[in-house]
């Protein structure tokens, strides 16, 4: 991590750099529009840049430890930043006041969600509890206690209505925001959650991991979509529960010889020849999955390497 905030296209171009900052940038978050930015860093400030001008507009500096999330309604107007501190602060996003000090984490805030309105706030944090705030009053009102271990991850739909959460625990939960109660429990990730992230509508949940891959889920079918994962060579797969996958041509074309994931090395014979099938994958990605009676069954692979992991493999010993 560096002290620079760097802003890129969808297309890998970089387009601005925002330097100021004195420490590594942990956070950042743009408004709708893409008009403002705001930075957290470990300097303890909070700032906002002009994204157009690459200006800086504030530069905020009331925490007492590292800034670790930041999170700023689409309209730009509501800013919230969370810290090491266990310390929230709501700031108005348009000329830099604080509005409210929020305490009622015990450990360090790690994550920060707002709905589009601006008017709710969620906070997680590593004492595995995931609080939501009416941001207008700064009033606690849910405290939610479902994780185990600390909470990595918050997301809000666009209503205000869902949020979703991952943990250390490895599980993606997913809650009803005004009701403060838990809906569902996603499992199959095998290391930590990172990052999630729900679709504007809240139908579809995206899970980043540990272990490698991210995942996509139905939130009404309460389903596994697809696997996606990438190797550090470029070689890429996405796989859907019914044992089919598409990858990049090394895989297709049966040429990769050798698949390494998180140091774990998965032999060609994880991705059978015959499962392949862009249309069945691109079905399910368009959340209309292949009935069983029109494929003639389910295919059932031997195994599938993105949810079981085979023995560990000495690359020394193997003659491919």
């Amino acid at each position: 991590m560096d002290d620079i905030v760097k802003l890129w296209d969808t297309r890998g171009s970089l387009l601005h750099s925002f330097e100021g900052h004195k420490e590594c940038v942990r956070s950042v978050a743009l408004s709708a529009s893409g008009e403002v930015l705001a930075s957290g860093s470990d300097d303890q400030a909070v700032k906002l840049w002009d994204v157009g001008t690459g200006r800086l507009l504030h530069s905020l500096e009331d925490h007492t430890k590292w800034v670790t999330s930041v999170a700023l309604a689409p309209s730009g107007e509501v800013l919230a930043s969370g810290s090491w501190d266990g310390i929230i602060k709501i700031w108005n996003g348009k000329d830099g006041r604080r509005l409210h000090s929020l305490g009622g984490h015990a450990n360090e805030v790690s994550a920060l969600a707002l709905s589009a309105s601006g008017e709710l706030l969620a906070s997680g944090s590593y004492d595995t509890a995931i609080n939501i705030w009416d941001a207008r009053s700064g009033t606690l009102l849910h405290s939610l206690r479902e994780h185990p271990l600390g909470v990595t991850s918050v997301a809000l739909s666009a209503s205000g209505e869902l949020l979703a959460s991952g943990s250390w625990d490895q599980s993606v939960k997913i809650w009803d925001a005004h009701r403060g109660t838990l809906i569902h429990t996603f499992l199959g990730h095998t290391g930590a959650v990172q990052s999630v992230a729900l679709s504007l509508d809240g139908k579809r949940l995206a899970s980043a991991s540990s272990d490698g891959t991210l995942k996509l889920w139905s939130v009404p079918e309460r389903r596994l979509i697809a696997t996606f994962v990438a190797s550090a060579g470029g070689e890429w797969v996405t796989w859907i529960p019914e044992g089919y996958f598409i990858g990049s041509p090394e895989i297709i074309e049966g040429t990769l010889r050798q698949f390494t994931l998180n140091e774990t090395l998965y032999p060609e014979e994880f991705f059978p020849r015959d499962n392949p099938n862009p249309s069945k994958v691109a079905e399910y990605l368009s959340d209309r999955p292949p009935r069983d009676s029109e494929q003639g069954g389910p295919v059932e692979p031997s195994m599938n390497p993105l949810t079981e992991p085979p023995e560990q493999i000495d690359p020394g010993t193997e003659d491919r």
